[in-house]
């Protein structure tokens, strides 16, 4: 190789290879990568100093081919072993060849030029791939790049993109009450810049703003309902257990002081007599473990649990669809059926390029058509279940090319996002924008209708 060429790999970066014949895996080896010819020589490194590394043979990236050396062993009257040609000649060699080439070099870029270690795995993978690159890991352009390649390499979805805006039944009119679901992809939440430890809300747009890759449209079906809930329960705060958190803040505010002034403070509040033993039983009960029992065993009495409810999250909604599909033509066989594939394939959880991540389903925006301000709204949501019934009568009946003469399917959809009371502010509020003013909720000009 000329000295004025950029070589990619040195000695210091060694490789064994697996598959050869006898003991020859033992011997070490080592690639230098020429970045102009893109030709990859392989040398043993097992004879000592560079100047009597034997050079084993060259592989052209161009041609796909491995050239031995037909050069004696320095300082011997040997020549290369056939075998060991005959291995690193064979496809499974030549990959060796080519793994220990992009490693090398992957190396000696990171550790003497400070390469990030993508661009350099790319860099060395064009080398010895097509035996050249264009990139350069000085241009922060390229190398922006490839860092968001290998984004999309590592969590991009691989899958189906568009998936055609689907209708039925195929005469159904613009005017008829319907309901569409919106096929999105999934955009988690992002943390607050401003607010450490809290999540920014998801953005608020109409389903014409957003990116749809598909949509169905069907009439409304019966059963439509929902159920709007928050998570509440019962909590207890007897006198021991808060005269104890009083205690515990006590001691770690003012001291052993502010403890005995705590339990003194109770009795002199109360004024009842033997409150403050009282306190004194819980306080050890509770360092003992008998907690209550002290006070049951030996007065006969309980600590008020001054029990109340209390708001502990909000709940997700769900929502479940039941349609029954009878095409009626050839036209509507073929929109079934891609109805049926839309549903099925958006809920499939989706690989990444390298398999490294699984990637989220797409979801959907749900939306009545022609009925918005009498019905409810949805957030988006992810169709959990799916489910198709091809004999809904129980019996099995196809048409002449096999689509069946009926389908059932059923749906079970949750909410990404809580329902919040902004929301119908925020709804108000656009709505009421939208047509010029505020009018207020459930005025006669009020658009925003039942809203969530």
């Amino acid at each position: 190789m000329s000295t004025s060429d950029k070589i990619y790999g040195s000695r210091d970066y060694q490789f064994k290879t697996s598959g050869q014949e006898g003991n020859r895996d033992k011997r070490r080896y080592y690639t230098l990568t020429n970045e102009k010819t893109g030709k990859v020589e392989v040398k043993e490194a097992t004879w000592g100093g560079n100047m009597t590394d034997r050079l084993v043979g060259t592989y052209n990236p161009k041609t796909k081919k491995f050239e031995p050396s037909l050069g004696l062993i320095p300082g011997t009257n040997i020549t290369g072993d056939s075998k060991e040609n005959d291995f690193f000649s064979s496809p499974e060699g030549i990959k060796q060849i080519q793994d220990g080439a992009i490693k090398g070099g992957i190396k000696e870029q990171v550790q003497d030029n400070n390469v990030l270690p993508i661009v350099a795995r790319k860099q060395m993978e064009d080398i010895v791939n097509t035996g050249s690159t264009n990139i350069d890991p000085n241009d922060s352009e390229e190398v922006k790049r490839i860092i968001g390649e290998e984004r999309e390499n590592l969590l991009g979805g691989v899958g189906r993109k568009r998936f055609g805006n689907l209708r039925y039944p195929e005469k159904m009119s613009e005017n008829q009450d319907a309901i569409k679901f919106a096929l999105l992809e999934f955009t988690p939440r992002s943390f607050d810049s401003e607010t450490p430890g809290v999540l920014q809300d998801r953005e608020r747009k109409t389903v014409e703003q957003k990116q749809i890759l598909g949509s169905v449209v069907l009439p409304i079906p019966g059963g439509i309902r929902d159920q709007n809930s928050v998570g509440w329960s019962a909590g207890e705060l007897n006198p021991a257990q808060a005269l104890g958190a009083q205690a515990t803040i006590a001691s770690l505010s003012g001291g052993d002081s502010k403890v005995g002034d705590i339990i003194k403070g109770l009795a002199d509040t109360a004024s009842l007599k033997g409150v403050e033993d009282a306190a004194i039983k819980a306080l050890s009960g509770a360092a003992t473990g008998a907690g209550q029992q002290l006070i049951q065993r030996q007065e006969g009495a309980v600590f008020n649990p001054n029990v109340e409810l209390l708001f502990n999250k909000p709940n997700l909604r769900s929502f479940n669809f039941v349609f029954n599909l009878s095409p009626r033509n050839s036209g509507e066989s073929s929109e079934v059926k891609k109805i049926i594939r839309l549903f099925k394939q958006g809920m499939a959880v989706r690989k990444t390029p390298r398999g490294v991540f699984l990637r989220s389903p797409l979801i959907f925006q749900i939306t009545y058509i022609n009925n918005t301000t009498n019905l409810h709204r949805f957030k988006e949501a992810a169709l959990t279940d799916f489910g198709v019934d091809y004999t809904p009568n129980g019996a099995y009946s196809t048409f002449r090319d096999g689509t069946m003469t009926q389908y059932k399917i059923t749906m079970k959809y949750q909410e990404l996002d809580p329902i919040f009371n902004s929301d119908y502010e925020d709804l108000d509020s656009e709505e009421a924008a939208a047509e010029g003013g505020y009018a207020g909720p459930f005025s006669t000009n009020d658009t925003a209708g039942i809203g969530f």
